[in-house]
């Protein structure tokens, strides 16, 4: 039976001519912060289902290398909160199954390796998993991918399973930590807006 997270996260466009007045720039110029863009669609889900807030926007703590929020922004690394509300485990799902589980668990994962989503097939990148049908003849799974916005995707497990590698996704206190935030619309330097 298909799965697919309820709300469904939103996924903002990194393409610039589709975030900005810049129309006439062409799809391919865009902001090569794919990470940053996976992990506000996941925080901004969870801040809906802990307050009941939708967030149009997250500003997020600046990370220790400036130049990370310029390119390469990786959520592990530079999201000085990842400990605190985000988890990466030490192994990944082997199979769909496993993936629609956690979902199903912890809410959207977020997904890295080269060639994952619509990147090409030697380029690092972050998509937002939001669903999947491990019971499927083929099985697959649901994403949105920052180089398409909002759209909705689906790739056959057999062939981005092998491409993913690395996962995170929210702890399960996440929810306690929002709902606190929500009090305080700020939370060391983060807030939703």
């Amino acid at each position: 039976m298909a799965f697919l997270l309820d709300p469904v996260p939103t996924m903002h466009d990194q393409r610039l001519s589709k975030r900005t007045a810049a129309s006439f720039l062409p799809n391919i110029a865009i902001d090569p912060t794919c990470g940053r863009y996976a992990l506000k669609a996941l925080l901004k889900w969870h801040y809906f289902r802990a307050t009941g807030i939708t967030a149009e926007g997250v500003t997020l703590p600046s990370p220790g290398n400036p130049l990370k929020s310029l390119i390469g922004y990786d959520p592990e690394t530079d999201f000085e909160h990842f400990g605190r509300l985000l988890k990466a485990p030490d192994y990944l799902p082997g199979d769909a199954e496993g993936y629609v589980e956690r979902m199903r668990s912890n809410g959207p994962i977020i997904a890295s390796g080269k060639g994952v989503g619509h990147a090409g097939s030697f380029v690092g990148h972050f998509i937002l998993l939001v669903g999947g049908d491990a019971q499927a003849a083929t099985p697959v799974l649901s994403y949105k991918d920052p180089l398409r916005g909002d759209a909705l995707h689906e790739e056959g497990f057999a062939t981005l399973g092998p491409k993913i590698g690395w996962i995170c996704y929210a702890r399960k206190t996440i929810g306690q930590s929002f709902a606190l935030l929500g009090q305080a619309q700020g939370i060391a330097n983060m807030a939703f807006t």
